[in-house]
């Protein structure tokens, strides 16, 4: 007579899976609460296609994806307000951005710029000019320029100039201006760099604006996808600026 599996087996052969996860969601019902406005579905499909292109097997892709994502709201928890604190306005404690010392600089912001409660990845934005911002803001919205005369964001602010000439930096706020602006937000984190440029968010936005520039991958952690603290361990990056309050 066969043993009764144990319950540590059981949870394993679901994890292992690529089904379901021991909270009873499935691995791709997980995956979506870290890609907010995303669904199971979507991410389903955005796995097979990560699995076809990389020739891993989409259990592999989708549990590495999950530990991706979820390392970075740790990080950004870690760097600012909890995840389920929703984005916050003026009167409860925000700060100015304020300018850059170069074109082409960005930065990283501890806040929930998706509005969704329990996910916060941060948020980037990338400086074409010291004063002017180009972003994508988060759900139901365009990619947009703003300036930074009233931009404000949750105390933890971080600015970094990235390690090039200034000719690289130009190029790549230059190629945000004129290929980045008025686009709708990108559910997709998991693989925001490979699924092309018709839909942006945050990371994906400063991230390619280099990288289909001057080859720049600023991307810590390689992969497919790249999360806004991603950022943050980039050998080609140096942070000079902490706006606290």
């Amino acid at each position: 007579m066969k043993k009764p599996l144990t319950t540590l087996a059981v949870l394993t052969l679901l994890v292992s899976s690529g089904t379901t996860v021991a909270s009873g969601q499935s691995i791709y019902e997980e995956l979506a609460t870290y890609n907010p406005g995303s669904t199971a579905e979507d991410m389903r499909l955005a796995v097979e296609d990560i699995a076809q292109r990389t020739g891993k097997s989409s259990e592999q892709v989708a549990q590495e994806n999950l530990e991706v994502a979820k390392a970075s709201a740790e990080k950004a928890e870690e760097n600012g307000y909890r995840g389920d604190t929703v984005f916050r306005s003026a009167k409860e404690g925000l700060v100015y951005v304020g300018k850059a010392e170069n074109i082409g600089d960005f930065f990283i912001a501890p806040s929930n710029i998706t509005r969704i409660p329990g996910v916060n990845h941060g948020h980037n934005a990338l400086y074409v000019d010291t004063d002017i911002l180009v972003e994508a803001p988060g759900l139901n919205r365009l990619s947009r320029e703003v300036k930074v005369d009233d931009y404000k964001l949750p105390s933890g602010i971080e600015k970094y100039r990235v390690n090039t000439s200034q000719e690289n930096r130009d190029a790549a706020a230059r190629h945000a201006k004129e290929n980045f602006i008025d686009k709708p937000y990108d559910i997709g984190f998991l693989n925001n760099k490979e699924n092309g440029r018709q839909h942006l968010n945050c990371s994906e936005l400063v991230w390619a604006a280099y990288f289909e520039t001057s080859g720049i991958d600023l991307d810590s952690d390689g992969g497919t996808g790249v999360y806004p603290y991603d950022f943050q361990s980039s050998e080609h990056v140096t942070l000079y600026e902490e706006i606290k309050k």
